[in-house]
């Protein structure tokens, strides 16, 4: 497996479940490699979320998987933003086929995480909005 290493210190990780202020996050088990998926922005980190998407689509099939999206936003509107204490070595999968639209990267490992707040998130003119709460 090709990997990239890189250095998430400024990364953020999302959660609807509120784990605390200071936390260890822990690998996922449903992601190969396991590990804890950190994006370099909120709105990419929400790009990732797994909800409907569709990127071979014209317009129109466009337009339903942001209809889809803001279904889905309308269920799950709040979000846990957290990111790591100390910079942690990831990498960059080659399972990931949209690291163009999520710059999803993978800690393999356990990393201790910091709450930076809490968003609500929308979808509004077919994009990701969101706010701090």
């Amino acid at each position: 497996m090709g990997k990239e290493y890189v250095y998430p210190s400024k990364s953020v990780h999302i959660t609807r479940k509120d784990l605390g202020e200071d936390v260890v996050l822990r690998p996922s088990k449903n992601t190969k490699p396991k590990g804890v998926s950190f994006a370099p922005t909120i709105k990419k980190a929400l790009n990732a979320v797994p909800i409907y998407y569709n990127r071979h689509g014209d317009e129109k099939v466009r337009r339903k998987d942001w209809q889809e999206r803001k279904k889905w936003a309308a269920k799950t509107s709040e979000w846990n933003v957290y990111t790591p204490v100390r910079k942690r070595k990831a990498v960059v999968p080659d399972t990931i086929g949209d690291f163009s639209r999520t710059g999803e990267r993978r800690v393999l490992g356990k990393v201790k995480a910091k709450k930076i707040g809490t968003i609500k998130v929308r979808v509004g003119r077919n994009r990701w909005e969101y706010n701090w709460i």
